[in-house]
């Protein structure tokens, strides 16, 4: 193993020790164990893949209808850009279906230009979901997001978002506590900007911020 390497190794150990206690936790103990994902529920997946699968969840209520949530979800996917203050750049590309205006968004974002990839989109389950196609670093053979919308009152609904990223090798295994805790908080942030978008009709203060670096 190069120099180089084993520098990374040692720099990441105390970060791997620090959020041991996170990554014991096994995934087992997500709430909603029957949510499904591609047709398969999360406590159907082998030991062996949720050592190197981690999953992301996060819901929220948005005081609005389950309509005015969708239009901002799925009619507009094309430009997170609206209302997200990670991406500073987004556009549709390819021919939609099932209702979508696009299959891909390419997003120009704080990790780097992503390129993502629809792979479900229902506007009567008012739910999609994408893999990220391009743009992962090397370790993160597979990275997924799945958006759905519930509608609990007249003018409320919930919005739960599962994000699933498939981790590979030794610096993946290394890092794997850090990446949980930094895509964590980037998608209660995202979660939050869309509540904020959807209810205000106007970014979240913190979107305003980054348009406002930009310039």
């Amino acid at each position: 193993m190069k120099k180089t390497t084993w520098l990374l190794v040692a720099a990441w150990l105390p970060i791997l020790f620090a959020f041991k206690s996170i990554e014991n936790h096994p995934i087992s103990q997500l709430p909603n164990q029957s949510l499904t994902l591609a047709g398969s529920p999360l406590n159907s997946i082998s030991p062996a893949k949720k050592s190197k699968t981690m999953f992301i969840k996060k819901e929220i209520i948005i005081n609005a209808d389950i309509e005015k949530c969708w239009q901002l979800l799925g009619e507009d996917f094309a430009h997170a850009d609206r209302w997200a203050s990670a991406v500073s750049h987004s556009e549709g590309n390819g021919a939609g279906f099932n209702g979508a205006s696009c299959s891909e968004r390419s997003c120009s974002t704080s990790l780097g230009g992503l390129k993502e990839k629809l792979l479900e989109f229902s506007p009567e389950q008012h739910l999609l979901k994408y893999e990220v196609a391009e743009g992962m670093p090397a370790m993160v053979k597979n990275a997924t997001n799945d958006w759905r919308l519930t509608s609990l009152e007249k003018d409320q609904t919930r919005l739960t978002m599962v994000a699933e990223m498939q981790i590979s090798g030794l610096m993946g295994t290394l890092m794997k506590p850090m990446m949980r805790a930094k895509m964590s908080k980037l998608t209660g942030q995202i979660a939050e900007e869309f509540k904020y978008f959807v209810e205000n009709g106007a970014p979240h203060p913190r979107k305003v911020k980054a348009m406002q670096k930009k310039r």
